[in-house]
């Protein structure tokens, strides 16, 4: 089955729970659970799609997908960030199902020779440079170890010349 053709399944039934998807002749992948969803990838795609778990006292997992879906959609507003957030196809916000682009794994030694990889410095710094630019109009590159200190756990940029 191909990806457009799942999506679009998912879109017109609006499934609830594996079972319900599953009746759409779709396979899936278990890839993980948290404590508000489980997460399935859609067999043969680039679909991930999040079904909240059954409501107790102490998780909602509706809400934590319109939580979810809510921030994604603020924080794509800048710039800067939209690298680093997951596409989103669909969001049910009734019954919590999320629909969004199947990512690999972090892995923190791919990520550094990666294409994030900014001015040879981490591509974490390099978030933090780009985010702040295009917040404040000041450009700094220069966040390099040697260009940092710890002040009662918090980091310090003792060096922003660059």
């Amino acid at each position: 089955m191909t990806q457009s053709r799942a999506l679009r399944l998912i879109k017109i039934n609006r499934p609830e729970n594996l079972l319900e998807a599953s009746n759409l002749g779709l396979k899936f992948v278990h890839i993980g659970s948290g404590s508000y969803r489980k997460v399935y990838r859609v067999k043969d795609t680039d679909l991930v799609i999040k079904f909240p778990e059954a409501e107790d006292w102490s998780c909602d997992g509706k809400q934590h997908s319109k939580a979810e879906a809510a921030r994604i959609k603020k924080l794509y507003k800048y710039k800067s960030l939209r690298p680093h957030l997951p596409k989103i196809y669909f969001h049910d916000p009734k019954s919590g199902v999320l629909v969004t682009k199947y990512y690999e794994r972090y892995n923190k030694k791919r990520a550094e020779v990666g294409a994030y990889r900014c001015k040879d410095i981490s591509w974490e710094r390099g978030l933090i440079c780009r985010m702040m630019e295009e917040m404040t109009g000041v450009a700094i590159w220069d966040l390099y170890d040697d260009n940092l200190r710890l002040d009662n756990n918090e980091v310090k940029f003792i060096d922003i010349a660059i």
